[in-house]
């Protein structure tokens, strides 16, 4: 499961996570983070490692 930390940057550095998780649920977590390159605010969401592994992963897309 991806846990990301306060001010790890991701995507090659696209991206700076701000702060904690804003939540969770049964799907992933989500993310507050900063693109720098614009200063624009977006929410990332992973997903959950119960779903990364489910046998029907792929047609969940």
């Amino acid at each position: 499961m991806i846990i990301w930390q306060p001010g790890q940057q991701i995507n090659n550095g696209r991206f700076i996570i701000q702060g904690k998780p804003l939540g969770s649920g049964g799907f992933g977590t989500t993310y507050k983070a900063l693109e720098p390159s614009t200063g624009k605010l977006y929410a990332i969401k992973t997903l959950n490692q119960q779903m990364q592994l489910r046998e029907d992963f792929a047609e969940q897309g």
